[in-house]
């Protein structure tokens, strides 16, 4: 397997784990989503479920921070793959922010690359 072969399976494989964790904090915001509106909706007391709720929410937390590990290990493997000489170019989404680029605010909240 050439170098630029390895960056390319190396790309696709680092596309599925950050997909992956995108995927399990929207499935994990759903849940409480659905804890605390199906909770209003059915008149069940802000007790019931609350220590539930908090473990969700620690959960939420804690996928957030792995997500920015690997967007950080993301950064890391492209610095090291450009020093390297080994092109990765031809995996994940197509529309991807300027390297480092500035944040760009949209709002109260704000897009970071």
């Amino acid at each position: 397997m050439s170098k630029d072969a390895f960056g390319v399976e190396l790309a696709r494989q680092l596309y599925a784990a950050e997909r992956a964790l995108d995927m399990a904090i929207a499935e994990v915001t759903d849940l409480a989503s659905l804890m605390t509106r199906g909770r209003i909706r059915h008149r069940i007391s802000a007790v019931v479920g609350q220590s539930a709720l908090e473990d969700v929410g620690a959960l939420v937390a804690g996928l957030t921070s792995s997500r920015h590990k690997i967007v950080s290990a993301h950064g890391a493997l492209k610095r090291e793959a450009a020093e390297l000489g080994i092109g990765w170019q031809a995996a994940g989404p197509e529309t991807k922010p300027a390297d480092d680029g500035p944040v760009v605010k949209t709002g109260r909240l704000q897009a970071v690359a």
